[in-house]
């Protein structure tokens, strides 16, 4: 049976994908991570942003969920907060990113599911 191990500071999150790389084997060395938006229900428009990325490593599925912002996306065009707000997502996905790589991990994108919903904690 499988089980989850839930992250939500990207540093903490680092650190235990450097110890497992180290002391035990992350499935297939594939890792992934990717920036995703979901529906608020205070109003039709408002979208929250997270970062999400897991790997497999034994019976362990290690998995970061981070909460960088809320962004209302317009017709109008781009808001300053909405740009701040992807900004710092970007960043913390290519934070991410680099430290897959430097681990030797291969990076894709998507997430690492049991069949149950992406934020379902």
């Amino acid at each position: 049976m499988m089980y989850y191990v839930h992250y939500s500071d990207p540093g903490e999150y680092i650190e235990e994908m450097k110890k497992d790389c180290t002391t035990s084997i992350i499935e297939d060395d594939i890792a992934r991570v990717t920036q995703m938006t979901s529906l608020s229900k205070m109003g039709p428009t408002l979208r929250y942003v997270h970062v999400v990325a897991g790997y497999v490593c034994g019976k362990r599925i290690v998995k970061l969920k981070r909460f960088l912002g809320e962004i209302t996306p317009s017709k109008d065009g781009v808001s300053d907060h909405d740009k701040l707000v992807m900004e710092r997502a970007q960043k913390t996905v290519q934070l991410i990113i680099d430290s897959m790589a430097e681990l030797g991990l291969e990076v894709r994108s998507g997430i690492n599911s049991l069949g149950e919903g992406v934020f379902n904690d």
